[in-house]
């Protein structure tokens, strides 16, 4: 019944070419990622620059982060996107030049790559501050979980499909996918409506939406939520050729199947339980420590099968999870301030992976890929150790009666769910 409800919406003449859009533009990136890891690893064989890599693709989310939420809340969104896909797809297709021409090098990809990274700060807090002008507020939850489904099909499809251009075609012809896929989104921007947005009456400054974020702790909460989901399963993401060559001696083309098992899992995940409510703790108690137990597994497997099998269920924790944590906070914060306090998670979930992507990288260099994702899952423990002390204490304060059977009766009190 969920999976019906949520697949209804991509039937809506707003949503769906967004979706569609978003979901061939989210391949494409995952067409650079793997191009460029693999360009880079082939050349060197370092793990430590393939963290480099990952890097250089987000960093502009952290640098940039006091004026991409002011971009979106100043400016049309849609309009804003519009410039932002177009000038990637430039970007891209001067790469993909450089490359045909045999004139590139690893720190000429890595630059390439910093480039489009740049742009695309610009993106991400504008595609998550828009979806509440594409739907109902009640259809909400819905389209978080299926704009979360387009990253993570995209991590299935675009890895699949950028292994087997590269294997057939050459690597250079994947950068040249990845240009075209932005004009995806560009063209499924163009035929939608959104609801107008009221501009501001006075210039949107950043430091009023982190002064909102300080005096409401849930909100700096749920974007170390993100942040901590983002850091465990970036060694899928950053070190995925290094499982693939060094942990399972097989060709770095394995690392588009390693991605796509976690597709399997965040599919499912999209199609089931994401979007559903509920207690927004409880929920993040059992799905995160669903991703814990599943990226130790996949640290530890033997076999690849077990280890594909183990990836899975990472991504349907990871989904349940980050699904839950988007759709509390985009419920909790005021349209005028969206842009800005989408463009802090950014920077805490999307930009938590070019650091992450360096610690991996070291890590494995220093150590193994198997001892780095043991390492990366630490905080994601800390994190469900602490929300389950939080609700013991939660559970003790409505119940007194109950862990003290000597004690007075408790005037009821209101308490926070986080």
């Amino acid at each position: 019944m969920r999976a019906r409800e949520n697949l209804a919406l991509l039937r809506d003449p707003n949503f769906g070419p967004f979706f569609f859009g978003n979901l061939v533009a989210n391949s494409g990136t995952w067409f650079l990622t793997l191009a460029a890891g693999i360009f880079v690893y082939r050349r060197t064989g370092s793990p430590f620059l393939l963290g480099v890599v990952g890097f250089s693709q987000f960093a502009g989310v952290l640098l940039l982060v006091p004026w991409t939420g002011t971009a979106a809340d100043r400016f049309d969104k849609r309009r804003l996107l519009l410039v932002t896909q177009g000038a990637a797809s430039v970007i891209a297709a001067a790469l993909t030049v450089v490359v045909m021409t045999g004139a590139a090098t690893s720190a000429t990809v890595i630059a390439f790559v910093l480039a489009i990274g740049l742009v695309q700060a610009f993106t991400w807090p504008a595609l998550q501050a828009i979806l509440p002008d594409l739907v109902p507020m009640d259809r909400l939850g819905s389209a978080i979980a299926l704009k979360s489904l387009t990253h993570n099909l995209a991590r299935g499809l675009g890895p699949a499909t950028a292994t087997l251009v590269i294997a057939t075609a050459g690597i250079e012809w994947a950068f040249f996918v990845n240009a075209l896929a932005y004009l995806a989104l560009l063209v499924g921007l163009l035929v939608i409506h959104p609801t107008p947005s009221v501009a501001p009456a006075v210039r949107p400054r950043f430091r009023d939406s982190v002064a909102i974020v300080r005096e409401r702790p849930r909100l700096a909460a749920l974007m170390l939520v993100s942040a901590v989901l983002a850091i465990a399963i970036d060694p899928v993401n950053t070190l995925s050729p290094a499982f693939a060559v060094s942990v399972w001696d097989r060709s770095d083309a394995l690392a588009g199947v390693l991605l796509g098992a976690f597709s399997v899992g965040a599919l499912t995940a999209a199609l089931t339980v994401a979007g559903r409510p509920g207690r927004l703790r409880r929920q993040l108690i059992g799905r995160v420590s669903v991703l814990i137990c599943a990226m130790v597994a996949f640290a530890l497997a033997p076999t690849l099968e077990l280890g594909l099998l183990a990836l899975a269920f990472a991504g349907f924790g990871f989904l349940a999870a980050s699904t839950s944590t988007i759709r509390e906070l985009q419920l909790s914060i005021e349209a005028a301030h969206r842009g800005r306090i989408m463009a802090l998670w950014t920077a805490a979930f999307i930009g938590a992976r070019p650091l992450a992507a360096l610690v991996d990288g070291a890590i494995a260099g220093a150590a193994s890929p198997r001892v780095s994702a043991l390492v990366m899952v630490l905080p994601a423990v800390v994190l469900v150790g602490a929300l389950v002390v939080r609700d013991r204490r939660e559970a003790s304060r409505e119940h007194p009666a109950e862990a003290r059977p000597d004690a007075e009766p408790a005037t009821p009190q209101l308490t926070a769910e986080w």
